[in-house]
This record gives structure tokens, C-alpha cells and sequence, in this order.
């Protein structure tokens, strides 16, 4: 197997759900004290794992990407020293075999759905931030691209068309309004990337930081509202706490970077689960039709 396919829970966890001698040594690494009992948070791209008994955070990853987490653990330290509303790594040093490497971090408090005011403030602390020059400028279409690539054969025609048709406007739109502004951004920037440290509200999951529209890191929540909650309160709490500083009309144009970022993963599912198959359908139907005419779209 290429490292890079590696099934990172099966190598943290045995089947009883124990984690595997190999885990618990690298975390040993990272905090000499211990971290306790390590459990299963989600999987992504990554793994994240909590350790619930020393409120710590293990982000576990492929080792042939070592490099870029060891740049992003610099990164984050240096913009969390200057003021950034980010939650910086528990220490700079990262352990790792020849197949995986972790990072440790604080545990904060999730944030829930109605904290979208606080996810509106945290935003404008962070676009006021000045990005680092080495930092490049946010670009959708390589992860596109690897989602195209992987596509899985049996999506209908009609359904993968659509999906190709949204990414392509959603590079578009992107590149145009890729001058508007040049900002620090979290690159995906929703409530569930919030927490609250020591009751200040942090953002997390920072592999994605980069320059740009600040509107690009604003349209996640108008998508979320469109598309998903339509709760107007939560909405206009948002938009308050962030301020006038956005052209909300280019927010709007920007939503369906979102939506084709959200649904080509959805269509990734489409082999392994028939409610996220019947959920892109729906989403797909109703795309192009005015968001107050049709059913909301469900989470996944």
C-alpha cells in the first residue's frame, strides 16, 4: 500500500477501539506526562483525536506531509503572537514514524449553531491581521481537481455535469474578485471551526490559511443560511458582528465556491451512503432555483 493510502484510524486503533501501542507512544513524545485515554474525534482528510482527561487536541496525519504541518505549526505560532483569534499548537514540536506524524493542541469548547455572532466578530479580528507574504492566495481549483479525479464512476451524467459546471463558475467567480481585497483568511470558515478557549472565541482546523476576499471566508455562513438553516436571527447576528467592511453583494456571488466546495465532497460519498446519494440529488435539482423555493438542503 502507497503511505500515502494509508488508513490512518486502522493504524491508531485496534478493532476493539484501543488505541495502538504505536499512537500511544508518539503522544508520549509530545506530552511526557501522558495524555490519557485517547478516543476517535472525526475523520477527514485527517484524523483528529481527543484525549477528554488532559483536554488536549492530537491531529493525525500522513507523514509525506510533514513538511507542510511543521511550516503550519511555525505559522500559526507566529499569528497567534501577533493578536490572530487562532488556537495555536500545545508545543512546536511534532512526532512521527515513516507513516504518520502528530501535532498536539488545546481543547476548547465547540462552538454551537447559534454562536454565529461570535464566529462573525472572530472573523474581522482576523481579516484585520496582516497577512504574512509568504502566504499564497486561495485557490479552489487543485482541490477540485483531486475531487474530479476521484469521482466515483456509477454518478449519473447529469449529475456530475452539474457538479463540473458549478466548480467551473466557482473558480471563475473566485478569480474575479480575487482583487477586491487581500486579507488573512481561515479558508473554511464556519461555526464548526469555532471554539471558545479560555471563553475567547479561537478558530480552529487551520490547515487552509491563506490570503484573499475576505467576503471568501464570509460566504460559508450565507451558504449555511441560504441553503441550510434560514434562521434570519442567526444570520443578521452574523452579519452585524462582522460590520459593513464586506461587500456583501460580492458575499452573495461568492456563496457558490461554497456550495460546489460542499456538494463535489458529498458526491465523493455517493458509492458508500444512499442518504448522502439522495441528498446530492436534491441539491442538484434545486441548485439553480431560488433558495426560498425548495426544501433546505440537509447536512451531511
Amino acid at each position: 500500500m502507497d503511505r500515502a493510502e494509508l488508513d490512518l484510524v486502522a493504524w491508531a486503533f485496534a478493532d476493539d477501539g484501543v488505541p495502538t501501542e504505536a499512537l500511544q507512544e508518539l503522544a508520549a513524545e509530545l506530552a511526557p506526562d501522558g495524555v490519557g485515554r485517547i478516543e476517535l474525534l472525526r475523520r477527514g482528510s485527517n484524523v483528529v483525536l481527543q484525549a477528554p482527561e488532559s483536554r488536549c487536541i492530537l491531529r493525525l496525519q500522513h507523514a509525506h506531509l510533514a513538511d507542510a504541518v511543521k511550516a503550519n505549526l511555525d505559522l500559526v505560532a507566529r499569528l497567534t503572537a501577533t493578536g490572530a483569534p487562532l488556537v495555536g499548537p500545545l508545543t512546536s514540536r511534532v512526532a512521527m514514524t515513516d507513516v504518520v506524524v502528530l501535532t498536539a493542541w488545546p481543547a476548547g469548547q465547540p462552538a454551537n449553531a447559534e454562536d454565529t455572532a461570535a464566529l462573525g466578530a472572530v472573523l474581522q479580528t482576523l481579516h484585520d491581521v496582516q497577512p504574512p507574504r509568504e502566504l499564497s492566495l486561495v485557490n479552489v481549483t487543485d482541490r477540485f481537481d483531486r475531487r474530479f479525479a476521484d469521482l466515483p464512476s456509477d454518478i449519473p451524467n447529469r449529475i456530475a455535469k452539474a457538479l463540473r459546471d458549478h466548480a467551473d463558475l466557482a473558480v471563475d467567480t473566485l478569480r474575479a474578485a480575487s482583487s477586491s481585497s487581500d486579507v488573512l483568511l481561515h479558508g473554511d470558515a464556519h461555526v464548526g471551526n469555532l471554539v471558545f478557549l479560555h471563553d475567547e472565541p479561537r478558530l480552529i482546523d487551520l490547515d487552509d490559511l491563506c490570503r484573499g476576499p475576505r467576503e471568501f471566508d464570509l460566504a460559508p455562513s450565507l451558504a449555511s443560511y441560504q441553503r441550510f438553516h434560514r434562521d434570519d436571527r442567526r444570520w443578521q447576528a452574523f452579519r452585524a458582528a462582522y460590520g459593513e467592511s464586506a461587500d456583501w453583494d460580492l458575499v452573495n456571488t461568492l456563496t457558490v465556491v461554497r456550495e460546489a466546495t460542499m456538494n463535489t465532497w458529498l458526491a465523493g460519498l455517493w458509492e458508500h451512503d444512499p442518504h448522502a446519494r439522495d441528498e446530492l440529488i436534491h441539491r442538484v435539482d434545486t441548485w439553480d432555483k431560488d433558495w426560498n423555493s425548495h426544501e433546505p438542503w440537509r447536512a451531511m
